[in-house]
């Protein structure tokens, strides 16, 4: 979590807009006895976008490819190894270059962001869309504060020679 009251304020949100939809669309489902209830059916894609072969075809598709998915974000914490934190730098922190992170430099975002799309496919709704937008929103001011943290508190050496966080 950047350390700046608005990285506070973001962190939460983009969290909430990520587990949201699938808790909702799962308890709902379990809760209506395995039927879409009615809230839930007004706000499905249309039935005339496609017939019930290819829609559910595609649905099928997008819960494949959620699990493939799965497997990029296991490769972007293999990569980032001890590099990975939750809150804060690692004392010895260098920039990841490898696996996932030879393409793009957020891979772990990137595939947050996919995984939305792919839930409005799989749920065949807009829910997921309006979480995907408030998601690219918050990790769009989320990113530039995380990349000035490693500027605003850089490991010091202390006089003894040893790293510390200041």
């Amino acid at each position: 979590m950047p350390p700046t009251s608005l990285g506070w304020i973001i962190s939460p949100i983009h969290g909430l807009a990520i587990l949201i939809p699938p808790l909702v669309y799962v308890g709902a489902l379990v809760l209506n006895g395995f039927q879409p209830p009615e809230w839930m059916t007004r706000f499905a894609f249309s039935s005339e976008m496609m017939d019930s072969t290819s829609r559910n075809a595609s649905r099928v598709v997008a819960c494949v490819a959620n699990f493939a998915l799965r497997s990029l974000t296991s490769s972007t914490f293999e990569h980032l190894g001890d590099q990975w934190h939750v809150i804060g730098r690692r004392e010895k922190s260098r920039v990841v270059k490898t696996g996932p992170y030879a393409w793009v430099r957020h891979p772990g975002y990137s595939s947050v962001l996919l995984q939305q799309a792919l839930w409005s496919i799989m749920f065949w709704s807009y829910i997921p869309l309006v979480a995907l937008g408030i998601t690219a929103s918050a990790f769009a001011i989320k990113m530039p504060i995380e990349a000035c943290f490693f500027v605003w508190f850089p490991a010091r050496t202390r006089a003894d020679g040893n790293r510390r966080r200041v």
